[in-house]
């Protein structure tokens, strides 16, 4: 709630836009007008990157209108969280926009996800970590506790007919080949519900 900007940051997969859902999920009623999600990803140049942001709160830019300039007027009195996802496409395109709208609304709190930092004064960093992985040649309850191998389990028991057919030592390897990363393992997962790990 101090920061008015924060980035979370980190390699594809990590879960960055899964961790600002939650985020948002558990501060919205923080916000009197809410929070309003624009994915960023399909936006190419600065004009298509405005146009995401008006059509997404609903704001008409006039002809010949500066849309910054619009979009910070309609924020200038409301008090919510907006969520950037995916902006490492047009990552060095945002700074002056974001300066504009946060100088212009003191209650907009903006949280973006992205691979690449956006180097916008007094933003706020958070690196999403990749899961904890088990060390090879823990014991049994420690593989089994990894946050990395209960993920891998539960997005794995959509078929239950292959839920014990791989030792735990087994799944935690896997984990390990794929770093922790989140979307790897569900990825994996899914090829598993077909066959074993191994």
């Amino acid at each position: 709630s101090d920061s008015r900007l924060v980035t979370l940051h980190g390699p594809a997969g990590v879960g960055k836009s899964r961790l600002a859902q939650e985020v948002a999920h558990h501060v919205r009623d923080r916000y009197s007008e809410g929070v309003w999600w624009v994915d960023l990803t399909v936006a190419g140049d600065l004009p298509e990157v405005l146009a995401r942001l008006a059509g997404t709160l609903g704001v008409s830019v006039p002809p010949n209108a500066s849309a910054t300039d619009v979009l910070a007027a309609h924020l200038h009195y409301r008090e919510l969280l907006l969520v950037l996802d995916n902006c490492e496409h047009v990552a060095g395109l945002l700074p002056p926009v974001l300066v504009a709208l946060l100088k212009g609304a003191a209650g907009l709190r903006i949280l973006a996800t992205s691979r690449l930092l956006l180097d916008v004064v007094g933003e706020s960093r958070w690196e999403v970590p990749p899961l904890p992985v088990p060390v090879a040649g823990a014991d049994e309850r420690s593989l089994s506790a990894s946050d990395a191998v209960v993920l891998f389990q539960q997005r794995r028991s959509a078929r239950a007919d292959l839920a014990g057919i791989d030792s735990v030592a087994d799944v935690a390897e896997l984990c390990r080949r794929v770093d922790g990363v989140p979307l790897a393992l569900e990825l994996m997962a899914t090829k598993a519900q077909r066959q074993s790990v191994r």
